[in-house]
């Protein structure tokens, strides 16, 4: 009974995501039909209402502010987790633990009004309006910092299960195990943590949508004001009608469609990761 019960929602589990993508494809396929793929993929002209669909701008954003997060995130966050793991006593750790497991929590509007209040200001003093790329993949980076702190913690703890009485044994140091054993040996496993939350900081709506200023543009600089397609979609569907909304689903259609080939190239790596 258990076991059926098990395979029941592990194939809702499967077909829900499925499903979501076949509405999407439906609801833009009005879209599809009239303005083709190619344009939506490499038109970086947005004005729905004059028959100019493009998304290249938007994909550009959304993929640019993505990976600047990932790229400000992923450091800070192996270097806490060595910290943490490796040179703090135990009493700290478990309060940073849970501090992290907290900080995981907070809603993403929390630190879209945060930027919105704090950072943006500190920027526009310079850098007008202050709503940039640089300032929405700051605030990325600071949400999914929680998601690759636990996901690097993890490894490290099933990692530690076989090799760490090993490493002891050699008299290698915290430093030497870390960045010289436990990360070589599961870099499958990290490249899977890596793109789960770049999916994550992909798929990301109001945060973005208060901090990088919801202009559709390709983003020439780290402090260019730009849209992503997650932002494009929250602006404009309470109104879209017609063709244009049809566009929007588009936009979610391609969105979806990255972040499930995301999470199966995520779900391949960690599968054919080290074997312990």
């Amino acid at each position: 009974m258990f076991k059926t019960i098990s395979y029941i929602f592990a194939l809702i589990g499967f077909i829900l995501p499925l499903l979501i993508i076949i509405y999407l494809f439906r609801e833009s396929h009005e879209a599809i039909n009239h303005f083709g793929i190619k344009k939506f993929l490499f038109d970086p002209s947005w004005y729905p209402n004059e028959g100019l669909v493009g998304l290249a701008a938007q994909i550009n954003g959304s993929i640019a502010v993505a990976f600047l997060s990932i790229l400000l995130a992923v450091p800070s966050s192996v270097s806490f987790v060595y910290t943490n793991e490796f040179l703090l006593p135990k009493k700290i750790t478990f309060f940073n633990n849970l501090g992290i497991d907290t900080f995981s929590g907070i809603p993403s509007v929390i630190f879209g009004l945060w930027g919105l209040v704090k950072v943006v200001p500190y920027f526009a003093v310079n850098h007008p309006p202050g709503t940039s790329l640089l300032v929405g993949a700051i605030i990325l980076g600071m949400m999914i910092f929680p998601g690759l702190v636990v996901g690097i913690r993890g490894l490290i703890q099933t990692f530690n299960q076989h090799y760490q009485f090993s490493s002891a044994s050699l008299n290698l140091s915290s430093y030497s195990y870390f960045f010289k054993v436990f990360i070589p040996a599961n870099i499958k496993g990290l490249t899977g943590v890596f793109l789960l939350q770049f999916g994550r900081s992909l798929g990301e709506t109001m945060a973005v949508l208060m901090v990088t200023g919801n202009v559709s543009q390709n983003p020439d600089s780290l402090f260019s004001p730009i849209r992503t397609l997650t932002s494009n979609i929250a602006l404009e569907m309470a109104y879209a009608t017609g063709a244009h909304r049809s566009s929007l689903f588009m936009s979610g259609l391609i969105l979806a469609c990255v972040l499930l080939l995301l999470s199966l190239l995520a779900i391949f790596l960690r599968r054919d990761d080290h074997e312990y």
